[in-house]
C-alpha cells in the first residue's frame, strides 16, 4: 500500500509492505539483530532530489 499526504498528492510517497510472508519475520528480526534498519527512499530524478549535505 502506498500513502501520500492529502496536501502534496503528487509529492512524497510512503510505500508500507505486508508482513504476512513467512520470509519477512526472519529478516527484520535478523536486521535488528545486527543493529541496520531498514529504510529506503526512491525518487523518479536523482539530480532534482539530491540534498546538498556539505555545509
Amino acid at each position: 500500500m502506498t500513502v501520500v499526504s492529502p496536501e502534496n498528492p503528487e509529492g512524497t510517497e510512503l510505500l508500507l509492505k505486508p508482513s504476512g510472508h513467512p520470509a519477512a519475520k526472519p529478516f527484520k528480526d535478523t536486521l535488528v539483530a545486527d543493529g541496520i534498519p531498514f529504510t529506503q527512499f526512491a525518487v523518479d530524478d536523482d539530480r532534482s532530489a539530491r540534498v546538498d549535505r556539505t555545509g
